[in-house]
Protein backbone atom coordinates (compact mmCIF):
# COMPACT_ATOMS: atom_id res chain seq x y z
CA UNK A 1 0.00 0.00 0.00
CA UNK A 2 1.69 2.78 -1.08
CA UNK A 3 3.05 5.50 1.32
CA UNK A 4 1.19 3.80 4.13
CA UNK A 5 4.22 2.50 6.99
CA UNK A 6 3.01 -1.12 7.46
CA UNK A 7 5.38 -2.77 9.73
CA UNK A 8 5.08 -6.60 10.49
CA UNK A 9 6.73 -6.38 14.09
CA UNK A 10 4.50 -7.05 15.93
CA UNK A 11 6.22 -7.02 19.91
CA UNK A 12 4.99 -4.28 21.09
CA UNK A 13 1.45 -5.18 21.08
CA UNK A 14 1.84 -8.93 22.02
CA UNK A 15 1.35 -10.63 25.52
CA UNK A 16 2.64 -13.88 26.54
CA UNK A 17 -0.15 -15.99 27.29
CA UNK A 18 0.01 -17.37 31.47
CA UNK A 19 -2.65 -19.95 32.07
CA UNK A 20 -3.66 -21.02 35.62
CA UNK A 21 -4.50 -24.84 36.36
CA UNK A 22 -7.67 -24.20 34.87
CA UNK A 23 -6.23 -23.12 31.26
CA UNK A 24 -7.52 -19.52 31.65
CA UNK A 25 -5.20 -16.69 31.27
CA UNK A 26 -4.00 -15.66 35.01
CA UNK A 27 -5.51 -12.79 36.33
CA UNK A 28 -2.20 -10.86 36.03
CA UNK A 29 -1.68 -11.80 32.50
CA UNK A 30 -5.53 -10.93 31.78
CA UNK A 31 -4.63 -7.07 33.25
CA UNK A 32 -1.84 -7.06 30.51
CA UNK A 33 -4.11 -7.94 27.63
CA UNK A 34 -6.29 -5.31 28.54
CA UNK A 35 -3.79 -2.36 29.41
CA UNK A 36 -2.28 -3.46 25.41
CA UNK A 37 -6.23 -3.85 24.36
CA UNK A 38 -7.23 -0.22 25.82
CA UNK A 39 -4.13 1.60 24.70
CA UNK A 40 -3.59 0.29 20.91
CA UNK A 41 -7.39 -1.12 20.37
CA UNK A 42 -5.80 -4.65 19.49
CA UNK A 43 -3.40 -7.37 21.29
CA UNK A 44 -1.50 -10.45 19.84
CA UNK A 45 -1.46 -13.48 21.98
CA UNK A 46 0.85 -15.60 20.40
CA UNK A 47 1.07 -19.41 20.85
CA UNK A 48 -2.67 -18.88 22.96
CA UNK A 49 -3.18 -22.11 21.17
CA UNK A 50 -1.60 -25.39 20.51
CA UNK A 51 -1.22 -27.10 16.99
CA UNK A 52 -3.12 -29.70 17.63
CA UNK A 53 -6.29 -26.84 18.64
CA UNK A 54 -5.15 -24.97 15.76
CA UNK A 55 -5.51 -27.48 13.06
CA UNK A 56 -8.52 -28.61 14.54
CA UNK A 57 -10.03 -24.63 13.86
CA UNK A 58 -8.20 -25.00 10.37
CA UNK A 59 -10.15 -28.67 9.47
CA UNK A 60 -13.34 -26.59 10.58
CA UNK A 61 -13.03 -23.96 8.40
CA UNK A 62 -11.43 -26.34 5.25
CA UNK A 63 -15.23 -28.41 5.86
CA UNK A 64 -17.23 -25.26 5.98
CA UNK A 65 -15.89 -23.92 2.79
CA UNK A 66 -16.17 -27.34 1.00
CA UNK A 67 -19.68 -27.83 2.26
CA UNK A 68 -21.72 -26.81 -1.29
CA UNK A 69 -24.83 -26.22 0.57
CA UNK A 70 -22.83 -23.71 2.92
CA UNK A 71 -24.38 -20.06 3.61
CA UNK A 72 -22.32 -17.34 1.20
CA UNK A 73 -21.78 -14.27 2.54
CA UNK A 74 -21.21 -10.94 0.68
CA UNK A 75 -19.40 -9.33 2.90
CA UNK A 76 -16.22 -9.18 0.78
CA UNK A 77 -15.59 -6.99 -2.05
CA UNK A 78 -17.66 -7.65 -5.20
CA UNK A 79 -15.02 -7.82 -7.82
CA UNK A 80 -13.58 -10.36 -5.90
CA UNK A 81 -16.60 -12.63 -4.98
CA UNK A 82 -16.87 -12.32 -8.62
CA UNK A 83 -13.67 -14.03 -9.40
CA UNK A 84 -13.61 -15.72 -6.48
CA UNK A 85 -10.29 -14.70 -4.96
CA UNK A 86 -12.01 -13.91 -1.15
CA UNK A 87 -14.51 -15.79 0.62
CA UNK A 88 -16.50 -15.25 3.89
CA UNK A 89 -17.91 -18.04 5.30
CA UNK A 90 -20.64 -18.14 8.39
CA UNK A 91 -19.77 -21.38 10.14
CA UNK A 92 -22.79 -23.39 10.76
CA UNK A 93 -23.26 -23.84 15.17
CA UNK A 94 -22.47 -27.78 15.17
CA UNK A 95 -21.29 -29.19 18.15
CA UNK A 96 -17.33 -28.93 16.56
CA UNK A 97 -17.66 -25.66 16.13
CA UNK A 98 -19.36 -24.50 19.35
CA UNK A 99 -16.93 -26.39 20.86
CA UNK A 100 -13.72 -24.73 19.12
CA UNK A 101 -15.16 -21.21 19.89
CA UNK A 102 -15.90 -22.05 23.34
CA UNK A 103 -12.28 -23.19 23.91
CA UNK A 104 -10.78 -19.77 22.77
CA UNK A 105 -13.84 -18.24 24.86
CA UNK A 106 -13.23 -19.95 28.15
CA UNK A 107 -9.33 -19.25 27.74
CA UNK A 108 -10.05 -15.76 27.21
CA UNK A 109 -12.44 -15.37 30.22
CA UNK A 110 -10.76 -13.25 32.38
CA UNK A 111 -10.61 -10.69 29.55
CA UNK A 112 -14.29 -11.40 27.98
CA UNK A 113 -15.35 -10.41 31.67
CA UNK A 114 -14.12 -6.96 31.26
CA UNK A 115 -15.58 -6.09 28.48
CA UNK A 116 -18.40 -8.16 27.69
CA UNK A 117 -19.97 -9.26 31.53
CA UNK A 118 -21.30 -12.67 31.45
CA UNK A 119 -24.92 -11.92 29.42
CA UNK A 120 -23.32 -10.91 26.05
CA UNK A 121 -23.92 -12.86 22.59
CA UNK A 122 -21.82 -14.21 20.18
CA UNK A 123 -22.73 -12.22 17.29
CA UNK A 124 -21.24 -14.68 14.48
CA UNK A 125 -18.49 -17.38 14.13
CA UNK A 126 -17.16 -17.09 10.82
CA UNK A 127 -13.86 -17.18 8.12
CA UNK A 128 -12.66 -14.66 5.80
CA UNK A 129 -10.44 -17.32 3.33
CA UNK A 130 -7.68 -14.77 0.73
CA UNK A 131 -6.71 -16.64 -2.21
CA UNK A 132 -4.27 -15.00 -4.95
CA UNK A 133 -4.75 -11.98 -6.37
CA UNK A 134 -7.39 -10.93 -3.39
CA UNK A 135 -7.76 -7.12 -3.40
CA UNK A 136 -6.54 -5.53 0.02
CA UNK A 137 -9.73 -4.79 1.69
CA UNK A 138 -10.11 -1.09 3.04
CA UNK A 139 -9.19 -0.17 6.54
CA UNK A 140 -12.18 0.41 8.83
CA UNK A 141 -13.97 -0.06 12.40
CA UNK A 142 -15.50 -2.99 13.12
CA UNK A 143 -19.45 -1.93 14.69
CA UNK A 144 -19.36 -0.44 17.77
CA UNK A 145 -20.29 -2.62 20.71
CA UNK A 146 -18.50 -5.58 19.70
CA UNK A 147 -15.27 -7.30 20.75
CA UNK A 148 -13.76 -9.17 17.84
CA UNK A 149 -10.98 -12.06 18.57
CA UNK A 150 -9.28 -13.53 15.15
CA UNK A 151 -7.85 -16.94 15.82
CA UNK A 152 -5.18 -17.66 13.31
CA UNK A 153 -5.20 -21.33 12.28
CA UNK A 154 -2.73 -21.49 9.75
CA UNK A 155 0.85 -19.51 9.67
CA UNK A 156 0.82 -16.43 7.38
CA UNK A 157 3.84 -14.55 5.74
CA UNK A 158 4.38 -10.60 4.73
CA UNK A 159 4.50 -11.93 1.47
CA UNK A 160 1.12 -13.14 2.11
CA UNK A 161 -0.41 -10.14 3.48
CA UNK A 162 -2.04 -10.73 6.92
CA UNK A 163 -4.64 -8.35 8.38
CA UNK A 164 -3.69 -4.76 8.86
CA UNK A 165 -4.13 -2.66 11.98
CA UNK A 166 -3.92 0.77 12.85
CA UNK A 167 -3.02 1.14 16.36
CA UNK A 168 -4.69 3.89 18.62
CA UNK A 169 -7.81 4.59 16.33
CA UNK A 170 -10.28 2.50 18.33
CA UNK A 171 -12.66 4.08 19.94
CA UNK A 172 -13.23 4.55 24.18
CA UNK A 173 -13.92 6.57 26.71
CA UNK A 174 -12.39 10.09 26.62
CA UNK A 175 -11.11 9.51 22.71
CA UNK A 176 -13.70 12.14 21.48
CA UNK A 177 -11.45 14.35 23.60
CA UNK A 178 -8.17 13.61 22.41
CA UNK A 179 -5.98 16.14 20.06
CA UNK A 180 -8.64 19.52 21.03
CA UNK A 181 -11.40 17.52 20.49
CA UNK A 182 -10.43 16.68 16.91
CA UNK A 183 -9.57 12.94 16.89
CA UNK A 184 -12.88 12.15 15.06
CA UNK A 185 -11.94 14.39 12.16
CA UNK A 186 -8.66 13.25 11.70
CA UNK A 187 -9.55 9.15 12.17
CA UNK A 188 -11.79 9.96 9.49
CA UNK A 189 -9.22 12.11 7.51
CA UNK A 190 -6.52 8.92 7.93
CA UNK A 191 -9.33 6.96 7.07
CA UNK A 192 -10.04 8.51 3.66
CA UNK A 193 -6.46 9.39 2.82
CA UNK A 194 -5.15 5.36 3.43
CA UNK A 195 -8.26 3.85 1.44
CA UNK A 196 -7.62 6.12 -1.44
CA UNK A 197 -3.91 4.12 -1.79
CA UNK A 198 -5.64 1.04 -1.36
CA UNK A 199 -8.16 2.12 -3.66
CA UNK A 200 -5.53 2.88 -6.15
CA UNK A 201 -3.62 -0.42 -5.44
CA UNK A 202 -6.79 -2.63 -5.71
CA UNK A 203 -7.57 -0.68 -9.52
CA UNK A 204 -3.79 -1.10 -10.82
CA UNK A 205 -4.42 -5.18 -9.69
CA UNK A 206 -7.94 -5.27 -11.38
CA UNK A 207 -6.41 -4.22 -14.85
CA UNK A 208 -3.82 -6.45 -14.14
CA UNK A 209 -5.91 -9.75 -13.33
CA UNK A 210 -8.74 -8.45 -15.48
CA UNK A 211 -5.88 -9.19 -18.64
CA UNK A 212 -5.14 -12.58 -16.69
CA UNK A 213 -7.37 -13.91 -16.47
CA UNK A 214 -8.32 -14.17 -20.49
CA UNK A 215 -4.62 -16.04 -20.40
CA UNK A 216 -5.10 -18.09 -17.43
CA UNK A 217 -5.35 -22.00 -18.28
CA UNK A 218 -3.96 -23.38 -15.39
CA UNK A 219 -6.68 -23.81 -11.60
CA UNK A 220 -6.01 -21.09 -9.03
CA UNK A 221 -3.61 -21.93 -6.50
CA UNK A 222 -4.96 -22.59 -3.05
CA UNK A 223 -6.08 -20.94 -0.32
CA UNK A 224 -3.31 -17.94 1.10
CA UNK A 225 -4.50 -16.88 4.18
CA UNK A 226 -7.26 -18.69 6.46
CA UNK A 227 -8.34 -16.61 9.89
CA UNK A 228 -10.79 -17.53 11.80
CA UNK A 229 -13.16 -14.66 13.62
CA UNK A 230 -15.65 -14.83 16.54
CA UNK A 231 -17.35 -11.54 17.28
CA UNK A 232 -18.92 -10.58 20.36
CA UNK A 233 -21.51 -8.28 21.60
CA UNK A 234 -20.05 -6.27 24.41
CA UNK A 235 -21.17 -3.62 26.85
CA UNK A 236 -18.99 -0.85 25.68
CA UNK A 237 -19.58 1.58 23.05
Amino acid sequence: MLNLNISYDTSAYEVQPELNEDGLLTSECAQRVCKVLDEYGFVVLPNLQSDEEANMGLKLVQDAIADPTRERGDFASQTDILYERRDFCPLPSTPQVLSYASLLCKRLENVLLEYCGQTRKVLEISTMTSYQGSSHQYIHRDPDGVLCMFSAVDDVSAEQGGTVFVPGTHKYSGAELKHDGKAGVFTTLFQTLSNYHVLRHNLKKYLICAKLESLKSQSKSFVIVFSLSIMIITNQI
